[in-house]
């Protein structure tokens, strides 16, 4: 399923960094339960989660459109804004 196809109100987790710091999106999974994450490089705990629908998400970064098919248990790294995602078995 491609990023676009999934429902624009979809809940998506992520990070105080990429939300308010703006931090780039790198890291990107699509666990078995069907849960989104879009994370940056950065180390987080559970403090810094917040929760963004998919629609926001790609607000501040279209070129999440840009991902694969996404596969659940999957997951989507990339070094940097515009370099291409390489998939991972998570």
């Amino acid at each position: 399923m491609t990023i676009s196809q999934f429902d624009k109100k979809k809940p998506v987790i992520t990070t105080v960094f990429v939300v308010k710091q703006k931090s780039p999106i790198t890291e990107v999974v699509y666990d078995t339960d069907g849960d989104l994450q879009m994370l940056g490089d950065e180390d987080s705990e559970v403090e810094d989660a917040m929760v963004l629908s998919l629609e926001q998400i790609l607000d501040l970064d279209k070129t999440l459109l840009d991902l694969p098919e996404l596969e659940q248990g999957m997951r989507y790294l990339r070094n940097n804004i515009g370099e291409d995602w390489q998939s991972f078995k998570d």
